[in-house]
């Protein structure tokens, strides 16, 4: 996950709550005491348990932030760190932490100022001690601070995105961008996850001339086998790059972005890589809140509970990579048209809205299976050439090498660099809410037959068992005749006489309607 600039609980801010401590304990104060324990006489050291909930966390800006807008989304909460109007996730093990730092502060401070004083003073280290004992500093303990239930966080909508730097933030909108607006400009009842803001001041101006690395990378991903740039393919991952940085989750059209090979080698025995799929997402990253996902956790059989642990609730996108053949596409439906579920060890988990949820994008060395209409449904598929692996293979050069000497996205970019990659981006967004996803995407040549030959992977014939089958199926469509299915299996099992025993008359037909489903000669129901 990237990390922000800034924790909102530095060091800093720590040091200037501990000065409102003892500004609040003096007899002139305006505000309410700070501090939640007292002296008793007779017990000595004690902790009031609703001060510090109720008005010491509160003050210090810790809160529970409802993750949803129904009534129902009240039970279902986050602790987060809010300073003005940025919010920042924390777990309990962070809220601890952060309490114990500020009483740590605060005795350094104290101790400044009561140097030579003899009358005694509760220390922050004992107020540590007492806090130890109790059940404060825990999930349920944090659980009972008042809720920011007037609050919500600002969501792109399905008309506009919002980008945040450290100077500013920015609207794009389907006509463009607009110029950098201050934060003072946001509303006051809207929020800003911390980690959104991206850890750069935002340079506002046009694209500059010069090297366009980014443009290139993806126009490079784009081209078709004779090397020229594929228009319908470069606007396929232009929307597919809009669709992920748009965090608005349209209710008719939820899908996962699948990057994956266009000219894939059925005949290989393992995945390959090396074409870019990768560097695509992972530069996202500059631009949005990723949480990385290992995809070889996704194997059919194998279950991981804390799979997506390094999701929050302010995670934006979640990338999972290295989707190998064996990939259950099937546990990410429920977190593409549901509920994202978060569990982490020793927690409770969390249920992130739909409109609130991350979106997913997955690299994936194999095909995306076209049998399972549940799985194409939700996949929007981006198919990526071959260059930077022929790079590599034929003239050693790494995507650096062909790119200036700089990794795409990288520490080693120069201002402009980041003017025209961010211009880039906001380009695909406008593209995006400009056009939308297409409702159908059309594979190319090679990965149709990718498939084909993927599922046919226990023979050896297969290449010649697709164009069989599909001579087959024209043959039978131009003669405008019924045919027996098992004139179907004789031509075959003749044609293909070595076939498999396990390969069975079903197991032949259900192939039949691969190929036919694939190249639009769909066979009637099999009824003998």
């Amino acid at each position: 996950m990237k990390t922000t600039y800034k924790e909102l609980w530095n060091d800093e801010y720590l040091t200037s709550f501990v000065n409102r401590i003892f500004q609040s304990g003096a007899s002139n104060s305006k505000e309410p005491n700070l501090e939640f324990w007292y002296d008793d006489p007779k017990k000595g050291l004690q902790i009031d348990h609703s001060a510090f909930l109720n008005r010491f966390c509160k003050e210090l800006g810790i809160r529970n932030l409802i993750l949803g807008k129904d009534v129902t989304a009240f039970g279902n909460s986050v602790p987060v760190f809010v300073v003005g109007n940025r919010v920042e996730q924390m777990d309990t093990k962070t809220f601890k932490n952060v309490i114990l730092k500020v009483l740590t502060i605060y005795d350094e401070e104290n101790e400044k100022l009561m140097e030579g004083a003899e009358e005694p003073y509760i220390k922050g280290e004992d107020v540590i001690t007492k806090l130890g004992l109790g059940s404060l500093l825990t999930e349920k303990g944090i659980s009972l601070i008042k809720g920011l239930y007037d609050h919500q966080i600002i969501r792109d909508d399905s008309s506009s995105a919002y980008r945040f730097f450290r100077n500013g933030w920015l609207l794009i909108t389907k006509d463009g961008v607009s110029p950098l607006k201050d934060y003072s400009e946001l509303p006051k009842d809207k929020l800003v996850w911390n980690t959104s803001v991206i850890d750069k001041d935002y340079i506002d101006q046009d694209v500059v001339e010069g090297e366009q690395h980014y443009r290139d990378f993806v126009e490079n991903l784009s081209q078709d086998d004779d090397g020229n740039i594929d228009p319908k393919n470069l606007e396929t991952i232009k929307l597919g790059i809009g669709y992920l940085c748009h965090t608005y989750h349209p209710k008719d059209a939820n899908k996962w972005v699948v990057a994956c090979e266009r000219n894939f080698d059925p005949n290989r025995k393992k995945s390959m890589g090396g074409n870019g799929k990768s560097i695509l997402f992972e530069s996202l990253k500059s631009v949005m809140n990723v949480a990385d996902v290992d995809g070889r956790e996704f194997e059919k059989g194998k279950s991981d509970r804390y799979a997506f642990a390094n999701c929050d609730a302010s995670t934006e996108l979640c990338f999972v990579d290295d989707a190998n053949e064996k990939f259950d596409w099937s546990r990410l439906f429920s977190r593409t048209t549901g509920s994202f579920m978060v569990r982490k060890m020793a927690t409770n988990p969390i249920y992130i809205p739909n409109e609130d949820a991350p979106k997913i994008c997955v690299s994936s060395n194999f095909p995306v299976p076209d049998d399972d209409p549940s799985t194409m449904r939700r996949s929007y598929l981006i198919e990526v050439s071959s260059f930077y692996f022929t790079q590599l293979f034929e003239m050693g050069l790494t995507p650096k090498d062909i790119h200036g000497g700089k990794f795409i996205a990288g520490d080693d970019w120069e201002d402009q660099d980041w003017v025209n990659f961010y211009r880039y981006i906001w380009e695909c967004i406008s593209l995006y809410l400009n056009k939308g996803l297409p409702k159908k995407l059309q594979s190319s040549p090679n990965q149709i037959r990718s498939r084909l030959l993927v599922k046919m992977s226990s023979i050896d014939d297969r290449n010649e068992l697709v164009d069989f089958l599909l001579e087959k199926l024209k043959e039978y469509a131009k003669s405008g005749k019924d045919i027996f299915v098992e004139h179907f299996y004789r031509q075959t099992r003749e044609r293909f006489q070595y076939l498999p025993n396990r390969i069975s008359n079903a197991k032949l037909y259900e192939w039949l309607k691969d190929v036919g489903n694939a190249y639009g000669y769909l066979p009637n129901p099999n009824k003998g």
